[in-house]
C-alpha cells in the first residue's frame, strides 16, 4: 500500500506510468505557464487603447514610441503561440487516448471553433451576420480538423508536414486577387489558399481509401464532411459565404445529386433481381457471363449489370482454388470497358450527359474501339481461366450426380424499372419545356429535376415490389452505396476550386496543364487527352476527372461532338477505359470489391490489382492509342 507521502516523493517518471483512473491530474506546468503568458499579452494588447491614445497605430515609427511599440509587437507571438499549444496539446492527448477517440473529439472541436468564430465572435466584431470576420480561432478549428488524419500518421511524415508548411508559408504573398481580374470573384473564386485547399483536399479525398484504410472505413462520413469543410471554409473566408453558398449549391445541384441518383437508382433496382441457378464456373460459364454483362453494361449501366451479376458468378466458382482473376477480369470489362456506349453505362458519360452531350453520341463513336478493346480482354481471361481451369481441383462428393442447371430469374418486376430509367433519361434529353428554376444563382431546368425524382421513385418502387427475400438472398446491403454516395459528396465539394481554375485557361493556375494537352498550332493533343485523363481517371475516380478535362477542352459540349469530336472521344476513352486501372478509378469498382470480399473472395491489394491492370489492360490500351487515338 502507498501512502500520502511516498506518492510525493515518487519520480516524475513512475507518475507518468499510473494508469488514468489513478485518479492524478495530467497536467504539464510548462504548458500551462506558456498559456498564462499568452493570456496576459493578449490581455495587454487588448486594454492598451484604455491607456492611450486609440488614433495612434502602435506599430508607426514615426508616432509611436519604445513602450507602446513593445506592447503591440509582442502579442505578435499570441496567434503562433496558441496554435502551438494546440497541437502539443494533441500531442500529449496522443499519448493516453485512442486514435478513435481523439479524432472524434478533435473533429467536433474543430467544427465548434468555427461555428463560433462565424456566428458569435464575427457579430461580437461588426454586430451583424454578413461577410464573417475569420481570425485565430478559426484557424485553430481548422487546424483541428487537419489533426483528425495527421494524427493517424507516423512522426516522420508529420514533421515532413510541418516543415511544408513553415517553408511554404510565405510563397503565395505575392499574389494578390485585385490582380487577377473582374472574372475572379465568381461562384467559384480562383484565390492561391483556396486552389490550394481544393487541390489537397480532392487529392486526399479520393486516395483516403487506399492510403487509410482501416481509418477510412471507420470514419469515412467524418472525413469526407471534414476535407468538404475545409474546402468550402477559405472560400468563405477570402469571398464571403455568399459566394462560397453559391459555389457549394452549384456543386450539389448541377453536378452531384443528378450522378448520385442515376447510381442509387440502379443499385437499387439491380439488387432486386436474382439469378438463380446451379452454374459451375467452367471456362465457358464465365465467359458467357463477362460476355453478357459486358453487352448489357451501356443499357442497365456498369453499375446496374455488375449488381446482377456478380453474385451469381462468385457462387458459381465458390468451389475453384484460383477465382480471384474472375473478379478481376469481371472488373476489367462489366464494370468499366462494357459501359462506354451511353450515358447509362458508365458515370463519366452521364457527367458528359447532364453537360450536354448527346445521349447516343458515345454509341455512334465508340462502338469499334470499345468491342476491339473488350474483345482482345475477352479472349485474355478465357485463355487464363483455362489454364486455371486445368490446374483447379474442384471439390466435389463421390458418387454425387452433377445437378441440373436451373437457371431462374427473380424479380422480373426490376427489368421493366430499368426500363423506366432508361426512359426517364431519354425524356430529359427530348422534353424541353423552357421552365428553369434558379436556386441560389444556379439554373435547375425542369425536365432535369423531373428526371431525378423519377429515377428516386423508381428506386422506391423497386424496394416497395421486390419481395425482401430476393434481396436476403443476393446479400443486398446498403452499405457499398452509403460509401460511394459519401465519398463523391466530398469528391465534388472538394472539386469546385480546381473547376475554378480550369475556368481561368491560360490565366489560371492550370495554364501548365492546358498548355500540355494543346499543341503548338492551338489545336487540342488528343494524346495526350487519353493519357491523361486515362491516368487521373485511375487513381482520382473517373467521373470528376472526365468534367475536369471536359472542362479544359472547352466545355463546349455541341464544339466538342463537332470539330472537336475526336477530342471528345479521346477523353470518354481514357475516364472510362483507364477507370479499371484501378479499385477507386470507378465507383461500380469500389462496389463489386466490397461484395467479393464480403463473400470470402481473396481480393488482391491495391497494388496487387494494378500489377494486374498493368499487365493486361495496358498492351491493350497502348494498341489502341497506335491505332486510333495517335
Amino acid at each position: 500500500m502507498t501512502t500520502t507521502a511516498q506518492r510525493d516523493t515518487e519520480p516524475a517518471e513512475q507518475i507518468e506510468l499510473r494508469p488514468r483512473h489513478s485518479g492524478r491530474n495530467y497536467r504539464v506546468e510548462s504548458v500551462d505557464v506558456l498559456r498564462g503568458l499568452l493570456i496576459v499579452l493578449m490581455a495587454l494588447d487588448h486594454a492598451r487603447d484604455y491607456f492611450s491614445s486609440a488614433a495612434i497605430d502602435p506599430t508607426d515609427p514615426v508616432h509611436s514610441w519604445p513602450a507602446l511599440f513593445i506592447t503591440r509587437w509582442v502579442t505578435h507571438l499570441c496567434a503562433p503561440g496558441f496554435i502551438l499549444l494546440a497541437g502539443a496539446s494533441v500531442y500529449l492527448q496522443r499519448q493516453r487516448k485512442s486514435a478513435a477517440t481523439l479524432t472524434r473529439s478533435l473533429l467536433l472541436r474543430g467544427l465548434w471553433l468555427i461555428f463560433l468564430e462565424i456566428t458569435v465572435v464575427s457579430f461580437g466584431w461588426s454586430f451583424g451576420f454578413g461577410t464573417p470576420i475569420l481570425q485565430v480561432i478559426w484557424v485553430i478549428g481548422v487546424c483541428m480538423i487537419v489533426l483528425t488524419g495527421l494524427q493517424w500518421l507516423p512522426m516522420p511524415a508529420v514533421g515532413l508536414f510541418g516543415v511544408i508548411v513553415i517553408l511554404g508559408h510565405n510563397l503565395l504573398d505575392p499574389i494578390h486577387a485585385s490582380a487577377l481580374g473582374k472574372d475572379f470573384l465568381n461562384q467559384r473564386a480562383q484565390h492561391p489558399a483556396a486552389q490550394f485547399f481544393g487541390k489537397i483536399n480532392w487529392t486526399v479525398d479520393e486516395t483516403g481509401p487506399l492510403l487509410f484504410r482501416k481509418l477510412w472505413h471507420r470514419h469515412y462520413g467524418k472525413l469526407a464532411f471534414a476535407w468538404s469543410v475545409l474546402t468550402v471554409a477559405p472560400l468563405a473566408a477570402l469571398y464571403g459565404t455568399p459566394t462560397a453558398l453559391a459555389a457549394f449549391v452549384h456543386a450539389v445541384l448541377a453536378e452531384y445529386l443528378s450522378f448520385i441518383a442515376l447510381l442509387f437508382a440502379l443499385y437499387v433496382v439491380a439488387g432486386g433481381i436474382l439469378v438463380t441457378g446451379n452454374l459451375r464456373g467452367t471456362p465457358l460459364v464465365n465467359g458467357t457471363i463477362l460476355a453478357f454483362g459486358t453487352l448489357i453494361a451501356s443499357i442497365v449501366g456498369t453499375t446496374g449489370a455488375a449488381m446482377i451479376l456478380i453474385r451469381p458468378l462468385i457462387r458459381a466458382n465458390a468451389t475453384r482454388v484460383n477465382n480471384v482473376h474472375v473478379v478481376v477480369f469481371f472488373i476489367f470489362l462489366v464494370a468499366n470497358i462494357g459501359g462506354a456506349l451511353s450515358p447509362l453505362g458508365d458515370p463519366p458519360l452521364f457527367v458528359g450527359f447532364l453537360h450536354g452531350v448527346d445521349f447516343f453520341w458515345t454509341t455512334k463513336h465508340l462502338w469499334y474501339e470499345s468491342a476491339l478493346i473488350a474483345g482482345i480482354v475477352l479472349a485474355a481471361f478465357i485463355a487464363l481461366d483455362i489454364w486455371y481451369y486445368r490446374k483447379d481441383r474442384l471439390v466435389t462428393t463421390v458418387g454425387e450426380a452433377q445437378q441440373p442447371l436451373a437457371l431462374g430469374v427473380s424479380g422480373k418486376v426490376n427489368l421493366l424499372l430499368i426500363a423506366g430509367i432508361i426512359g426517364a433519361i431519354l425524356l430529359s434529353a427530348i422534353w424541353r419545356p423552357g421552365i428553369i428554376f434558379d436556386v441560389y444563382g444556379t439554373k435547375v431546368e425542369l425536365q432535369n429535376l423531373a428526371r431525378d425524382i423519377a429515377l428516386l421513385l423508381i428506386a422506391v418502387l423497386s424496394l416497395v415490389l421486390t419481395p425482401n427475400e430476393h434481396r436476403e438472398a443476393n446479400g443486398f446491403t446498403w452499405e457499398p452505396i452509403l460509401e460511394v454516395a459519401i465519398l463523391f459528396a466530398g469528391i465534388f465539394t472538394c472539386i469546385i476550386p480546381v473547376l475554378a481554375m480550369l475556368d481561368a485557361g491560360k490565366d489560371g493556375s492550370f495554364a501548365w496543364l492546358l498548355a500540355a494537352v494543346t499543341s503548338k498550332d492551338g489545336s487540342p493533343h488528343d494524346l495526350a487527352y487519353f493519357w491523361l485523363t486515362g491516368t487521373l481517371s485511375a487513381f482520382l475516380d473517373n467521373a470528376p476527372t472526365y468534367l475536369v478535362f471536359f472542362e479544359l477542352a472547352g466545355g463546349d459540349a455541341k464544339e466538342l461532338m463537332g470539330p472537336l469530336a475526336t477530342t471528345l472521344a479521346a477523353v470518354s476513352m481514357g475516364a472510362v477505359y483507364m477507370g479499371a486501372m484501378t479499385y477507386i478509378g470507378n465507383a461500380p469498382n469500389l462496389m463489386v470489391y466490397a461484395i467479393a470480399v464480403e463473400r470470402g473472395v481473396k481480393m488482391p491489394s491495391f497494388f496487387g490489382y494494378m500489377l494486374w491492370s498493368v499487365v493486361v489492360l495496358l498492351p491493350v490500351l497502348a494498341l489502341l492509342t497506335y491505332l486510333f487515338v495517335a
